[in-house]
């Protein structure tokens, strides 16, 4: 029976660790951040988006800041002024207020988008609208200087770098796009930014106009610096819209390593992609036609939305190249359908929008923090058994063994045990062992 223990018990130890640190849908939590759509997370889980309108101004949404308790509408006392009234001499000001935030770093420095309260203006007429502008929130609101256009879409990386795409009307008809990083102009014709890295590398879409201010347009996938120059992710060949249907691209995320993801356009329909280098990855569906990428983090997990085969939409979640359903990571019955993944951060935390209650919410998927899985050896020496573990996962709690793989288990030893734990079991039959980590 002695030479038969070790083998068992070495199953027994496999067996027993590897269902507790699999990747397990039940692991996830998800926070209802109310009403609205969480736009970013950083890498400690706070969470920045857009929800209900201001009761003042109902067309303007407002900014939140989830800090991992709370969730807080994002206000502001800053005005900026507008000029002085010429028959009062009394100076006059913008209210400023944030109906968006876009981004957040990991110093949780907040980058967003702010109207003005339609106040009438100096000469006593109304003013119908405020062109949005941009923020950064560090302990103060700070507002951009404005230019042209109205700001879209708004990114911030851990340097503090803004990157922020804009877009007005230059001939009465068609919309025009421009994009600035760090305060400079990008020159790339059509600009549009969605996401910028620590490298002040940012990913979105340049656009090349052909046959003057026509729809014959092609967008395409492109990397940004602050220089200006703009270099097309997709590597096929530009030309006219109809004759190039096929190689139409946005960039939506990028890493650090430079590797980004966003949807491109082939004859199969609209894919997510992840672009390494070389050719962009095509990352499937869910079983619908059409996908998008959204994010990508350090580890190149990606999330996005997918329809799936009856043509509804849902958040995935991609990684190993496999897509998955970011539902199945929920609760039976637990009344949310997550439909579009915005972010997530280096540990995992997804956010985005989905339905609740019959109207659509803010999420935070929370992931589980998964201990690294202990590699246990048992030797089995002068009838002593000793079992030896790496120390980096940490001081054993409890050492349990059982005369049956199923139990009853019995405490042999409390902790802290810092790598190891030794024992002659009693005579008899084979035994099982269990450790206990925190």
């Amino acid at each position: 029976m002695k030479p038969l223990l070790i083998p068992r018990l070495l199953l027994l130890l496999l067996a027993a660790w590897s269902p507790l640190h699999s990747f397990a849908s039940q692991g996830y939590t998800i926070t209802d951040l109310g009403p609205g759509i969480a736009n970013d997370v950083n890498n400690s889980g706070h969470v920045v988006g857009q929800g209900n309108p201001s009761p003042v101004y109902p067309y303007f949404t407002r900014g939140f800041f989830f800090n991992g308790r709370t969730n807080e509408v994002l206000t502001t006392t800053n005005r900026v002024l507008r000029g002085t009234n010429p028959f009062t001499g009394v100076s006059e000001y913008w209210e400023v207020l944030v109906t968006t935030a876009g981004g957040i770093n990991d110093a949780g420095h907040i980058a967003g988008i702010w109207g003005g309260s339609p106040y009438g203006d100096l000469s006593g007429q109304n003013a119908s609208f405020f062109q949005p502008d941009v923020f950064l929130l560090k302990s103060e609101i700070t507002v951009t200087n404005s230019g042209n256009g109205f700001a879209t879409r708004v990114a911030v990386n851990n340097s503090d770098v803004v990157a922020v795409s804009r877009t007005f009307y230059d001939s009465g008809l068609y919309p025009n796009y421009w994009s600035t990083i760090g305060g400079l102009r990008v020159e790339a014709p059509y600009s549009m930014i969605y996401a910028i890295n620590d490298s002040n590398i940012a990913v979105g879409t340049a656009v090349s106009i052909f046959a003057g201010r026509t729809l014959a347009h092609q967008p395409r996938a492109s990397f940004f610096t602050a220089d200006g120059a703009n270099t097309y992710i997709d590597p096929r060949p530009a030309g006219p819209l109809h004759a190039n249907d096929d190689f139409l691209s946005h960039g939506y995320g990028i890493n650090n390593a430079g590797h980004a993801v966003g949807v491109m356009r082939g004859a199969w329909g609209d894919h997510a992609f992840r672009y390494t280098g070389g050719a962009l990855e095509d990352l499937g569906t869910l079983g619908g036609a059409a996908s998008t990428a959204r994010d990508i983090n350090a580890t190149d997990q990606v999330v996005g939305e997918s329809q799936l085969a009856d043509g509804a939409t849902h958040a995935f979640l991609w990684q190993n190249g496999v897509m998955t359903d970011l539902n199945t990571f929920l609760p039976a019955n637990s009344g949310w359908v997550l439909t579009r993944a915005n972010a997530l951060n280096d540990r995992g935390d997804i956010v985005g929008v989905g339905t609740f209650g019959g109207a659509d919410h803010a999420f935070l998927l929370s992931a589980p923090l998964v201990a690294p899985t202990p590699v246990v050896t048992a030797t089995f020496v002068g009838g002593a058994v000793t079992l030896r573990w790496d120390a980096k996962n940490g001081a054993a709690q409890k050492v349990l063994r059982a005369p049956l793989p199923e139990g009853p288990y019995t405490q042999v030893a409390t902790g802290p045990l810092a790598d190891s734990y030794t024992e002659t079991p009693p005579a008899g039959a084979g035994h099982y062992y269990r450790i206990v980590w925190p």
